[in-house]
């Protein structure tokens, strides 16, 4: 998916693509997902969508499967746990590690 992002950024605007913009991109995506769930767009029911959306692979985010979660630590299951992209600098270069998933109760 962030391939194909920034392959259509990049087409459009004919300028590099901002890495930080994933972020931007996946929080409306999973705002459209949670609104898509809840047949609307009234904030509470898109709220209580957010909530039940706890499964593994509730969401398709641009770094792979995700779910809400944060009930332990906030009280409520609104906290995007999706994997995290994992890179390396050493001596100047980069070099993808991989991604982390967080866990997140």
């Amino acid at each position: 998916g962030m391939k194909k992002v920034m392959s259509l950024f990049q087409k459009k605007y004919n300028e590099k693509f901002a890495s930080d913009a994933f972020v931007a991109y996946d929080s409306v995506s999973i705002l459209l997902q949670a609104m898509e769930k809840s047949q609307s767009i009234d904030p509470k029911k898109v709220a209580v969508a957010f909530e039940q959306l706890t499964a593994e692979n509730s969401f398709n985010t641009l770094f792979g499967p995700g779910r809400m979660g944060g009930v332990k630590r906030y009280g409520v299951n609104r906290v995007l746990v999706r994997p995290i992209p994992i890179t390396k600098i050493d001596q100047g270069k980069q070099q993808f590690m991989g991604f982390f998933k967080p866990v997140v109760p």
